[in-house]
């Protein structure tokens, strides 16, 4: 009797349905430990801060961890079934969501207002008003993914692929950031943040084409286009005489 190859796993099939909850627990699991990895040497060696943490950074980095470990324990509750609890969950972190909005608003226009950033790995005291543009455009693309996943809660495979998008194209670029700002020789290598960013925001698409031979339409398209509005924001936005005017209205 010939050997029959088990094929790609169908989206919805018992198989591609555990597959699916550990790729996104793996990817919840390794962007915490990238953000250690990206903040924890400017907590660690101070010498190389341009100042104390403060109370509202410490309560953004808390809230922040609390958000990827909230992504972690949702999809283990998603993989193993308890959907009732998951469900339960999902309305309380729309409440951790817009803490979290809040407090990096917050922080960006604090960070403006003082000049530079307080770990030194952005570099921003150069121009610190241009420097408020990513932080503030990450924090309205958060926003605005996770208002719509939490629309499209009801449709499973767009509801993940929008959460997934949250984490990987809106709160992943900053540590990517300053994981770089951590090497003077890489730092100054602009290209790199870009790259690394871009590769965060095609890992669901990667997925999707290996699981599933298609990649799903939410994970091509809006990847895409955050990737494009990222690089609008780099190269157009951020030199404009008009977003400094804006950011320095922000912090006035």
């Amino acid at each position: 009797m010939a050997a029959t190859c088990p094929g790609p796993a169908l989206p919805g099939s018992s198989r591609s349905s555990a597959s699916e909850g550990r790729f996104y627990t793996c990817i919840g699991v390794f962007a915490f430990l990238f953000c250690v990895a990206a903040f924890g040497p400017s907590i660690v060696h101070t010498e190389k801060r341009l100042g104390p943490v403060t109370p509202l950074v410490a309560v953004h980095g808390i809230a922040f961890a609390a958000w990827l470990l909230l992504f972690v324990v949702q999809t283990i509750l998603a993989r193993t079934g308890k959907l009732a609890v998951h469900r339960r969950l999902g309305m309380w972190s729309a409440v951790l969501a817009a803490t979290l909005v809040v407090l990096a608003y917050q922080t960006t226009i604090v960070m403006g207002r003082r000049g530079y950033d307080l770990s030194g790995d952005l570099g921003a005291r150069s121009d610190p008003l241009a420097a408020m543009a990513f932080p503030l455009w990450y924090t309205l693309l958060f926003a605005v993914l996770f208002l719509a996943a939490y629309l499209y809660r009801h449709r499973s495979a767009i509801h993940k692929r929008l959460m997934l998008l949250a984490l990987t194209g809106a709160l992943m670029p900053p540590p990517v950031a300053h994981l770089l700002g951590h090497f003077a020789i890489l730092r100054d290598k602009g290209f790199l943040a870009p790259l690394g960013v871009g590769a965060f925001l095609a890992v669901g698409a990667i997925y999707d084409r290996i699981t599933f031979r298609r990649i799903h339409p939410v994970t091509l398209w809006i990847a895409l286009a955050i990737f494009i509005l990222d690089n609008f924001c780099f190269a157009v936005v951020m030199p404009s005489r008009a977003w400094h005017i804006f950011a320095a209205w922000l912090v006035r």
